[in-house]
């Protein structure tokens, strides 16, 4: 994608390029600002600062699926708390709850599917691929 770019704008010609989210991978071309994405936000960006400090302090790197990661051991945690404080299972407690976390709040629909789409049409500024608002 980023060659392609490069070769469009070298011939003049307007471009603009979409992708999934490996375009999030390094490589010997840079990427063009402008290009398109499909993806899930960086959370960190939305991160609670103190939160990502005591990440920080136990030498993990809040970036990726980090956060999404741990949203998802939140989650399973207060699920297991509320089964065992009101008698549910922990499967209807995950159908019927909005649960509150580092990536923000998750719910899930009837079939266990997270009701919330975290991805996003994202642009590249340059730097880092940024949510289209």
């Amino acid at each position: 994608v980023a060659i392609m770019a490069r070769d469009a704008a070298a011939l003049d010609y307007a471009l603009t390029l979409a992708g999934s989210e490996a375009l999030r991978a390094p490589g010997d071309v840079p990427l063009a600002a402008g290009t398109l994405m499909i993806g899930i936000p960086e959370w960190a960006d939305q991160a609670d600062e103190a939160q990502l400090a005591a990440f920080r302090q136990a030498h993990v790197v809040p970036e990726g699926y980090v956060i999404a990661t741990y949203a998802s051991i939140q989650i399973a945690a207060q699920a297991q708390r509320a089964a065992a404080s009101n008698g549910s299972s922990p499967a209807d407690t995950l159908a019927n709850t909005t649960f509150d976390t580092l990536a923000g709040p998750m719910s899930f629909n009837a079939q266990g599917d997270l009701a919330q789409n975290p991805f996003r049409l994202l642009r590249y500024d340059g730097v880092r691929f940024l949510p289209i608002e």
